[in-house]
């Protein structure tokens, strides 16, 4: 026996709870991710310190190119 075919009122509940689900299922995605990101945010803003503790170091820096930094950004002074 061939499948019985649905009724347009029956395609439109079936419609309607497929987007109830999905919206449903997506307003709670959408939630997690949000409550995460900030959560994350927080964490970083409290620990600061910590997150300068694990950046790594550039050590690889002769004396000029530390005198060269050192002055990079003076404007000139009119004496």
């Amino acid at each position: 026996m061939p499948p019985r075919k649905q009724t347009p009122e029956e395609q439109q509940e079936e419609l309607r709870a497929t987007l109830e689900n999905f919206t449903t299922t997506l307003r709670e995605t959408l939630l997690h991710a949000v409550e995460t990101a900030l959560t994350t945010v927080i964490q970083c803003q409290q620990q600061p310190q910590d997150n300068a503790a694990n950046q790594p170091r550039e050590e690889n820096d002769t004396d000029e190119d530390l005198a060269e930094n050192l002055f990079a950004n003076e404007e000139p002074r009119n004496i």
